[in-house]
């Protein structure tokens, strides 16, 4: 019999070419997959210019890689540091590339902040000024200047006569305490091995698959060149970078796992149903149309798939094969008079009622705050689409005639299954459901939920191993945690920092530097105002003449009405942000975030997550950000809103 070239089967044909084009573009591109875990969630309920900022500085953060070429042959590492360098530049995957310090910038340190120093002081010195102890400050400096190991001079006298300047620079914080310089080289020494530090960044994101694989090959072929080299190297190296790679080999590892599992297990239903290749052979060609045409469509809502809505679309294929086999069932019982028409109109109105049903369900998880949800509704409703139009306008032409007549082993079992139950009298059946029920209410009473998305965490041992022993090596304690501060001015932000550090310090009084901020190193006006007033009124009107006298008395003079006439001179944001002493820094400075300026204050792991966010509370212009435990109060929110609209 002929088969009729219907309108329906003419609009489904042209739709599938177009998918089936646009998918091959996306192909050919690079499928745009989203592996940011982040990315699925609802935005927090914070400030917009907070999570901005958030987003931001994580954004930053993410594109950081840190490295440590080791070798017990301090020359031999510095020698395989130059080579793993010099490949990475060559790759082109990289904007910047640290390993050295070069001396200018060495150099800059003393040079940018000397013009500035009469409005610098470390926090001791300052805390002893504020407490009138003067003295104190006096004393140190007389030993300084007759200690036969100092750096006294001359010149230094005229310039810094109690030595604050110097105090001021080595009581700056260093955020790898263990690093120190060897020709020019990062470098850390232990007892049988000695490191090179590299910092490098990555131009592109971290989370992009086509981006990973080209960073990746790149560090590969870094390393098998020095290590050939360099017998004896080896490299340790840490960033998200190799977080994301390690999430995105498990998740391609669930989907095919789920897939394959799915395939497997239709194939052998279908081959123990319908005992043809035929069925097998078109029921996965409505499932991969309907897959084409979700991946096409999401990725033009959403701009990329999450690979988290392919993990779970792959379950959808145990769905999506209901329709075709409705369609094959009716033509297993319809025998040899079966007509792919009439079979449509007895199936139609069941497959359109499961769809619908679906549909609802979809609609509904569609409407959710979470992204990533929302994004797994539009998959499954424009796949299970795809696959139901297949089924509705391109089975009823493809499909034919049974040769002859066939009884399915899934038949015989289903009609014995029936016969076991129909000889169990009613009593008996009421017993096993109460059974059954007992048997679930049990292992309800035994549930509990867990919100702390931690317990999901399970990147390879390697890399948590890498990363710690990278962290004790350089000597940093800075954790994942960290504060923003924002302000209508650079200089209100800084200020804004000052109160948050204070705060820090009060509340943490046996720590005594658990932070990294940009106030470290450049401090807001106001507080370089009172520092000057401070070594003015209580170091050189009144105490330097006394100091200097056993020195040279004229000297003490001169230097003196030198020191007097010195203008206040403030170091600014600009000038900093323009000074390479910055350049180590500067990620920490957000700049202009919507209408106010962001910083970031990296703490240490030592402190208490709670005490830290109490301590903020009051300030409107501070945000503490703690992703992992912001995360796990979103779950804990929306678990308890759907819990009661349940």
């Amino acid at each position: 019999m002929n088969k009729k070239i219907t309108p329906q089967l003419i609009i489904w044909f042209l739709g599938v070419m177009v998918f089936l084009s646009l998918f091959s573009i996306m192909a050919v591109q690079g499928l745009p997959l989203n592996t940011n875990i982040m990315d699925l969630l609802p935005s927090q309920n914070i400030d917009s210019a907070f999570a901005t900022a958030s987003q931001t500085f994580s954004k930053r953060m993410g594109n950081q890689l840190i490295f440590l070429i080791a070798h017990p042959n301090l020359q031999k590492a510095e020698q395989a540091n130059d080579l793993f360098v010099d490949s990475l530049n060559k790759s082109g995957q990289f904007t910047t590339i640290k390993s050295k310090v070069p001396e200018n910038e060495q150099e800059a340190w003393a040079s940018f902040y000397f013009p500035y120093r009469q409005s610098l002081l470390s926090d001791e010195s300052k805390k002893i000024l504020k407490n009138k102890e003067a003295n104190k400050l006096i004393q140190t400096a007389i030993y300084n200047l007759y200690n036969p190991m100092s750096l006294a001079n001359s010149g230094l006298l005229e310039n810094d006569p109690f030595f604050l300047f110097q105090d001021y620079i080595f009581s700056l914080p260093k955020p790898a305490s263990h690093v120190d310089l060897d020709h020019n080289y990062m470098t850390v020494k232990t007892l049988n091995m000695n490191y090179t530090v590299i910092n490098a960044s990555i131009k592109n994101d971290s989370f992009s698959l086509k981006n990973q694989d080209k960073i990746l090959s790149a560090i590969s072929l870094a390393e098998k060149e020095v290590k050939k080299k360099y017998i004896g190297t080896s490299v340790l190296k840490t960033g998200l970078l190799f977080y994301a790679k390690a999430g995105d080999e498990q998740a391609e590892h669930d989907i095919s796992t789920i897939g394959i599992g799915s395939i497997i297990g239709i194939i052998i239903l279908l081959l123990a149903t319908f005992r043809s290749l035929s069925p097998l052979v078109f029921t996965l060609f409505s499932s991969a149309i309907g897959f084409i045409c979700a991946f096409v469509i999401t990725c033009y809502v959403f701009g990329s798939v999450y690979l988290f809505t392919l993990v779970f679309g792959a379950s959808l294929i145990g769905i999506s094969v209901d329709y075709a086999f409705f369609y094959y069932a009716d033509r297993l019982f319809g025998g040899l008079q079966w007509q792919a028409n009439e079979g449509l109109k007895r199936i139609f109105p069941g497959i359109t009622l499961g769809l619908v049903n679906v549909f609802l369900s979809f609609i509904i998880i569609a409407f959710a705050p979470f992204p990533g949800l929302r994004q797994l509704a539009v998959f499954a409703l424009v796949g299970l689409g795809g696959a139901y139009a297949t089924v509705v306008c391109f089975y009823p032409f493809i499909l034919k005639i049974q040769k002859k007549e066939t009884e399915s082993i899934i038949t015989c079992f289903s009609n014995f299954y029936l016969k076991f139950w129909e000889a169990i009298s009613i009593r008996k059946i009421s017993l096993i459901y109460v059974l059954i029920i007992l048997f679930i209410v049990s292992g309800i009473s035994q549930l509990h939920t867990n919100d702390d998305i931690r317990i999901l965490e399970t990147p390879p041992l390697q890399l948590k191993q890498d990363e710690q022993t990278i962290k004790a090596i350089i000597g940093s304690h800075i954790g994942q945690n960290y504060i923003l501060v924002k302000g209508a001015t650079p200089e209100e932000t800084l200020q804004h920092e000052e109160v948050v550090l204070n705060t820090i310090h009060k509340t943490f009084p046996l720590l005594s530097h658990p932070y990294i901020s940009v106030a470290d190193y450049l401090p807001d006006i106001k507080t370089q105002k009172e520092n000057y007033d401070l070594i003015q009124s209580q170091l050189i009107q009144s105490n330097l003449i006394p100091y200097l006298t056993g020195v040279s008395k004229a000297k003490a003079q001169a230097t003196k009405e030198n020191l007097s006439k010195s203008s206040y001179k403030p170091l600014t944001t600009k000038d900093w942000l323009n000074s390479p002493v910055s350049d180590s820094l500067r990620f920490l400075w957000l700049g202009k975030v919507s209408s106010d300026y962001m910083t970031v204050i990296l703490l240490v792991n030592e402190l208490d997550n709670q005490k830290i966010k109490n301590s903020l509370i009051h300030y409107n212009f501070a945000s503490y950000v703690n992703t992992a435990n912001d995360v796990s109060t979103i779950f804990t929110k929306y678990k308890k809103i759907m819990t009661r609209v349940c």
